[in-house]
C-alpha cells in the first residue's frame, strides 16, 4: 500500500513538473523579446541582394558603403582604426560612406562618427528593427541600383577593408 501511494504521488508530481514546464515555456515564449531570439530571422546582408534601406542613401552615386554602427558598442569601438582609415580612402576615391544609426543615442552616435572622420551629413537614422541587420557594426557595399556587392558582419580587420576597396574599385571601373 505505501509503495502504491509512492509510485501515485510521484506520477503526480512528475505530471505537475512537466505542466509547470510547459506553462513556463509558453509563458516565455509570450514575451516579444525572448520569441523574437527563438523565432527564425530573414538572412542578414548577402552580396547579389536587394538592400533594405531608403533608396535615398545610395541611388545618387555609383557605390556607396553604409556602416552600421553605434557609439555604445565595443565591437565598433575596437573597430575605429580600421573603419577611420576605410573611410579616409573611400573618401579619396569619391565614394559615400554613410554611417546608419538608430537614433537612440545622437550624441554618442555624433561622436564615434567624428572620430572615424565622418561629418554629420554622412549619419543617417534609419529604423534598424525592420532591417535584416543582425550585428553591428555592418558595412554594406550597394551600387546605384540598391543591389549589395560587398557585405561584412562584425569587427572588419585591414583584410576586409582592402577586399572592401577593391570591390569598390570594380564597381567605379563598370562601365
Amino acid at each position: 500500500m505505501a509503495d502504491e501511494q509512492f509510485v501515485g504521488r510521484a506520477a503526480y508530481g512528475l505530471t505537475v513538473g512537466a505542466l509547470g514546464l510547459l506553462l513556463g515555456t509558453a509563458g516565455l515564449l509570450a514575451i516579444p523579446a525572448v520569441r523574437e531570439r527563438l523565432t527564425t530571422r530573414p538572412a542578414s546582408y548577402a552580396a547579389q541582394q536587394h538592400i533594405d534601406v531608403p533608396a535615398s542613401l545610395y541611388e545618387s552615386a555609383r557605390a556607396t558603403v553604409v556602416l552600421f554602427g553605434r557609439g555604445s558598442c565595443a565591437a565598433c569601438q575596437r573597430a575605429k582604426p580600421v573603419l577611420a582609415d576605410l573611410a579616409q580612402r573611400l573618401s579619396e576615391l569619391g565614394v559615400p560612406l554613410r554611417l546608419a544609426v538608430n537614433g537612440e543615442d545622437p550624441t554618442g552616435d555624433a561622436a564615434y562618427a567624428t572620430s572615424l572622420g565622418l561629418t554629420d551629413q554622412q549619419i543617417v537614422t534609419v529604423n534598424t528593427a525592420s532591417l535584416r541587420l543582425h550585428v553591428v557594426p555592418t558595412i554594406v557595399l550597394v551600387d546605384r541600383q540598391g543591389l549589395i556587392r560587398y557585405a561584412h558582419e562584425g569587427a572588419p580587420t585591414a583584410d576586409d577593408a582592402t577586399a572592401l576597396l577593391a570591390m569598390v574599385t570594380m564597381i567605379l571601373l563598370e562601365p
